[in-house]
């Protein structure tokens, strides 16, 4: 779009023909050179940087029309950095001393735009006039001749385009500013510091330093300042690529080509110093060249992706690669005809401050992908980091709970130790409560040496065919002073199992029912085949501590609110559901008509 402003509706170029002559010396006159053949050119003159100076003869159309009624002519000529052009018009050989350039002052040019324009009348036939260009900068020159009113036309599709690349720039300063102001994230302040610098080289280069400032500054202040912001502008752009690139751990050969290119700079200062800026913006020019194939190579061969894969700030290598290749790309396109290879095309002198928006724009979003990376990985990096103060909030909840349950039950069981001992004499009846404590204790230990192991995953599985027959037969021995048992087994169930672990989930499960349940009420044990899977169902009807919470029944702890006059460590049926699932089976709770059933479901 930017390219065909200046592009649609061409208006007529009375230029015929153009052709140069180089003078290495400097010191031809105009009558010299019009005795010598020229070479002709189409399009624009692209020379590089050269210390000689260069003769244009340019053929204009006639033009008998435009004579007819008095009009003149627009010699228009761009870039607007050339130091100096002299017209030699020999229709009007009385006119002297007739300059345009960065050298000469803004007021005494003969038609004052934001280019360098020449006024000339119109002729009836063709003639040639001739231009003498030199200048510190590139040797590049385009020349076109066209009528007043199509000269403003120019001119107006000239301030168009250089605006909006001015004010696009400066959109992507603003968009720095704010964004560093927020995050004061070095990178991207590099980045505003350099789209400030593009903005201040694109409003010298377009003119507009000439425009507003040429009543302050004479034309030569104004043409090192011009030549500084080039400076500045290479070496911005290569110290916001080396910021960039810290974040891909480069080698050690890369960091050092970016410190050589960064050098170019003040040595091209020191050039300047010492009178020589054609010296000096040649070897601007040459970093140029050499930086966008470094970065493109670096970004290739000097970066070890997989370390940089979990860097949140490093994009993908695609994007990496695609976006130097077309750094390369419109870096090359602006250089070779600023080097004089080839002319390309009339727009090369504008290629320099379209290459500052294009790249400018795709940095943005590369900034804007590489800040969304950044963004996404710190809200990821701040739900971990709440999950684990969650997770670390619930452990210190669990360990005050552990440490709660742990001095209840001991400081109970010694209690009762402690009458014991205090009684004096030790009867069989303080022994039985002593020995009952002291098992209490150990108990309360062993569990909490289960649920440890349990959760470590340490328990290994054992398995062999399960005698439920007599392994309940077990438990009715096991616990024949404390509480009857009624054992039913209907079916034929093959179940394989660890048996120990059976035993100690059936054997806690009988121990809950014969604490917690009604005195003197019998414990039913049913077990039954159902499909592919066995269940074994212990029932008691319930004592004086009634129905657990069945929402909390095998949580950690969870001890019903009767129940803390009796020794336990609330851990038995959290364990033992564990135990059911490594078993790969079940264990769930069904409190119906008045009886508590826990029903283990192991597969046959």
């Amino acid at each position: 779009m930017l390219l065909s402003l200046t592009a649609a509706a061409a208006p007529q170029d009375y230029v015929l023909e153009r052709g140069y002559i180089e003078d290495a010396s400097n010191a031809m006159s105009w009558e010299q050179v019009q005795q010598m053949k020229v070479t002709p050119y189409q399009g624009m003159l692209a020379k590089g940087y050269s210390r000689s100076s260069f003769w244009v003869k340019l053929k204009l159309q006639a033009a008998p029309d435009l004579v007819q009624t008095n009009q003149s002519l627009i010699l228009r000529i761009e870039p607007t950095y050339l130091d100096e052009i002299a017209l030699y018009d020999p229709l009007e050989p009385t006119k002297k001393n007739r300059f345009a350039g960065d050298r000469h002052e803004w007021a005494d040019f003969e038609y004052q735009s934001l280019v360098y324009n020449f006024v000339l009348p119109a002729s009836t036939t063709d003639r040639d006039v001739w231009l003498r260009l030199k200048t510190s900068s590139t040797s590049m020159m385009s020349v076109h001749a066209y009528t007043l009113e199509d000269e403003h036309k120019r001119d107006q599709q000239y301030l168009l385009l250089t605006a909006m690349l001015s004010v696009l720039i400066f959109i992507f300063f603003v968009w720095g500013a704010l964004y560093w102001s927020l995050s004061r994230d070095r990178l991207i302040g590099v980045f505003t510091i350099k789209q400030f610098v593009g903005l201040a080289f694109v409003a010298s280069y377009a003119g507009y330093f000439r425009l507003f400032l040429s009543d302050h500054l004479s034309a030569l202040t104004l043409d090192y300042m011009n030549s500084a912001w080039v400076l500045l502008t290479t070496f911005t752009t290569v110290w916001f690529h080396f910021e960039f690139f810290k974040d891909y751990a480069l080698k050690r050969w890369g960091v050092l080509f970016f410190y050589g290119l960064l050098s170019a700079t003040p040595l091209a200062l020191l050039f300047i110093a010492f009178g020589d800026l054609t010296g000096a913006l040649k070897l601007n020019m040459i970093a140029v060249m050499l930086a966008s194939p470094f970065m493109l190579t670096a970004a290739l061969t000097s970066i070890d992706w997989s370390s940089v894969r979990h860097n949140p700030a490093a994009l993908p290598k695609r994007v990496m690669i695609g976006f130097h290749g077309l750094f390369f790309v419109v870096a090359s396109i602006t250089a070779i005809p600023t080097l004089g290879i080839i002319p390309i095309t009339d727009m090369a002198p504008h290629f320099v401050m379209i290459h500052g928006f294009l790249t400018g724009l795709v940095m943005l979003v590369m900034l804007q992908w590489r800040n969304k990376r950044i963004y996404e990985n710190q809200v990821l990096a701040t739900r971990l980091a709440n999950q684990q103060a969650e997770q670390e909030r619930q452990q210190r909840s669990e360990e005050r709970r552990f440490l709660e349950m742990l001095t209840h039950e001991l400081r109970t069981s010694l209690s009762v130790i402690q009458m014991a001992i205090g009684a004096g004499i030790m009867d069989n009846k303080y022994k039985a409560h002593a020995e009952n404590a002291i098992r209490d204790v150990s108990q309360v230990m062993e569990r909490c040496l289960d649920v440890q192991e349990a959760q470590d995953g340490k328990v290994i599985l054992h398995k062999e065919p399960v005698d439920f027959a007599g392994l309940l037969a077990g438990l009715q021995s096991q616990f024949s002073e404390r509480a009857s048992i009624e054992v039913k087994i209907s079916g034929q169930c093959d179940v394989q199992a660890d048996i120990k672990l059976l035993k100690v989930l059936l054997s806690n499960l009988v121990d809950n029912a014969v604490k917690y349940g009604a005195a003197e009420q019998s414990i039913q044990i049913r077990v039954a085949r159902h499909g592919d899977v066995c269940s074994v169902e212990v029932m008691n009807k319930p004592g004086d501590v009634g129905m657990p919470d069945p929402s909390k029944v095998f949580e950690k702890y969870y001890r019903a609110e009767r129940a803390h006059g009796i020794v336990g460590s609330g851990l038995g049926l959290y364990l033992m559901k564990n135990i059911a699932r490594l078993m790969g089976g079940d264990l769930r709770y069904q409190g119906t008509n008045g009886q508590v059933s826990f029903v283990l479901s192991i597969p046959v």
